[in-house]
């Protein structure tokens, strides 16, 4: 399943993973590199802002279906 923010959000440069107690950060701005964190206290607090952030964006269907409007 997909889903978006509105126009506004900020364009954000980088990406992360989180399994198990890990949290990966990757930086795509030279030079690259990327951190790894092993921590169930940041993983688990990034998962819950990753359920926050999905539950406030918009659906694909409901942006596919605003844009067949226009």
């Amino acid at each position: 399943e997909n889903r978006f923010f509105s126009k506004s959000t900020d364009i954000i440069a980088t990406d992360n993973a989180i399994f198990g107690d890990c949290a990966v950060f990757f930086s795509y701005a030279p030079p690259l590199f990327a951190v790894l964190i092993e921590s169930k206290g940041i993983s688990q607090s990034l998962k819950t802002l990753f359920e926050i952030a999905w539950q406030n964006a918009e659906s694909y269907e409901k942006v596919m279906a605003t844009l067949a409007k226009i």
